[in-house]
């Protein structure tokens, strides 16, 4: 009889005590914390094991860390919808489509386009191109050479489209849509220079433009399993940025060595100062020696352990670096006191001239994949700078 009595008290006291624990608010705010907590260190641990799982093994580099566990995990739910909703459409239709968005804002797109312009006569536009891709080129290596992020096909957040993709490097950000953007804004500014050059305006298809380009580069990116839709806001976040920079850079540049837009970085073809086939005493060849002498040393630190910075600075700076010497050695009468007149239009020919060698370039320093990057760029400067200040002096 005294058992059950004591037995009975002491259920009366736990549901007492029950009670109390319900009632007080702070047990319930620490045990919901507590529940919390639980919940994303089990998120954690599952995200922790994909990436412990995968066969894809983090690139052996010095300083390159890999992305914020933490923010992968507040990302994750908006990344994955987006993915979903982009891969539903499959094919090889939508293969083609994805490719062809891609080879239109690829990086080797933009490196290659100071030079045809330059060939073509197009200086205002090759000068802006050039700067706006330096700082592009350099900009967006940054998170992909220190931060690594492995790509949503690498740890099954999404399927590939290729069988053989090639896309091995950092997910983060998107360099593709980085490209849209600094593309998208370069035709506006192009046109608006062209038509409006006293009365600069957007125009209304711009906004329209700028917006249709970058979806649609980010849907091929996101469809064909390459990239997070936070890859792509980082990237467009960093395409402005580009913009940004590029342009002060093209601007100071501009008031140093004056403004092709204006005919100013031209020399009159009877004045004192003007280059061409009959008075080439007038070429600063101290500037070409230091402008080759700078981009070989950018191009030894860049490839160089442990800085390591980009396996593709070769055939980068290779096509970007002939652009800057071109503008001081022939387009910069400030500064070397001498320069071309102002070009004839280009004749038909020369675009296929144009276009043929930038090809050529590009072709010729993919299939050399980094080998001997230092003398790959002397190479691919050597030959581009030679055929364009060559085109233009004695042909344009």
């Amino acid at each position: 009889m005294n058992r059950l009595k004591q037995s009975l008290v002491l259920e009366e006291e736990d549901m007492d005590s029950e009670q109390m624990e319900e009632s007080d608010p702070f047990i319930q705010t620490t045990r919901t914390a507590s529940s919390d907590a639980n919940d994303r260190k089990d998120e954690d641990n599952a995200l922790g094991s994909i990436y412990n799982e995968v066969d894809w093994p983090v690139p052996q580099q010095r300083f390159l860390r890999k992305f914020p566990i933490i923010l992968e995990r507040k990302l994750q739910s908006f990344d994955d919808a987006l993915i979903k909703v982009c891969q539903k459409a499959k094919g090889r239709v939508v293969l083609y489509f994805d490719l062809f968005m891609t080879a239109i804002v690829a990086i080797e797109t933009g490196i290659a386009a100071p030079f045809i312009f330059f060939a073509l006569g197009l200086d205002g536009l090759a000068i802006e191109m050039t700067y706006l891709m330096i700082i592009l080129s350099l900009l967006s290596q940054v998170p992909k050479r220190f931060i690594w992020r492995y790509r949503p096909y690498m740890v099954q957040r999404a399927s590939k489209l290729r069988k053989k993709e090639s896309a091995v490097t950092s997910s983060f950000p998107s360099r593709a849509v980085t490209c849209a953007v600094v593309y998208t804004f370069f035709v506006c500014y192009a046109y608006i220079i062209s038509k409006q050059p006293s009365n600069p305006t957007v125009l209304w298809w711009m906004p329209i433009l700028f917006v249709l380009v970058v979806l649609l580069s980010s849907f091929a990116r996101i469809s064909m399993g390459v990239h997070y839709p936070s890859d792509c806001v980082f990237g467009i976040l960093q395409g402005i940025i580009v913009c940004v920079i590029g342009t002060l850079l093209w601007s100071a540049n501009s008031a140093i060595c004056e403004s092709c837009y204006d005919d100013q970085c031209y020399s009159d073809l009877n004045s004192d100062h003007v280059v061409t086939a009959h008075s080439l005493k007038r070429y600063n060849y101290i500037s070409l020696i230091i402008c080759i002498a700078l981009g070989t040393l950018i191009t030894f630190i860049s490839v160089t352990k442990p800085i390591d910075f980009w396996e593709k600075a070769d055939r980068v700076y290779g096509m970007l670096f002939p652009g800057i010497a071109f503008r001081i050695t022939l387009l910069c009468p400030r500064t070397v006191h001498s320069s071309l007149p102002h070009p004839d239009p280009s004749p038909w020919y020369g675009y296929i001239f144009a276009i043929g060698i930038a090809l050529i370039a590009t072709a010729a320093a993919f299939l050399n994949k980094g080998r001997y990057p230092v003398l790959s760029f002397l190479i691919q400067f050597s030959v581009l700078y030679v055929a364009i200040a060559a085109w233009r002096i004695w042909v344009l």
